[in-house]
């Protein structure tokens, strides 16, 4: 599946303070952040999925992944199970794709982008009290 991002760009003073923290309470307040913000993004997907069998909607979840003290990945993933997930998500020859993971993360990205900046700051303020 095609990968997909959300940056925050600015917020100087946030990045100011986020370097006075040591290594385990930034990576904490990173993932927490992001966990917010993805689960806004999975919930849509969720609101959106084709659900015949409930195989689909329940094979869907969130994993992270720590690539270093300033990187914390979340990954949206389905497991194995609902394999059929990609002819459902880009179509085939005999059906029309259905975009529901693309279609969620599009309209629901500025929310997440939003949930993250969000959350982050309301972590530094309470290290800062």
């Amino acid at each position: 599946m095609p990968g997909a991002s959300v940056q925050l760009l600015g917020a100087k003073e946030l990045i100011d303070e986020f370097r006075k923290l040591d290594d385990a309470v930034a990576t904490q307040y990173i993932d927490e952040a992001l966990e917010a913000g993805a689960e806004t993004i999975l919930a849509a997907i969720n609101r959106v999925a084709p659900e015949k069998s409930g195989v689909l909607k329940n094979s869907i979840s969130l994993r992270t992944t720590l690539v270093s003290r300033n990187r914390v990945e979340k990954v949206i993933e389905i497991s194995s199970k609902a394999f059929y997930w990609r002819y459902l998500e880009f179509g085939t020859k005999f059906i029309q794709a259905r975009e529901f993971i693309r279609k969620s993360f599009k309209n629901r990205k500025g929310t997440a982008r939003t949930t993250i900046r969000d959350t982050f700051r309301d972590r530094m303020q309470g290290f800062n009290d």
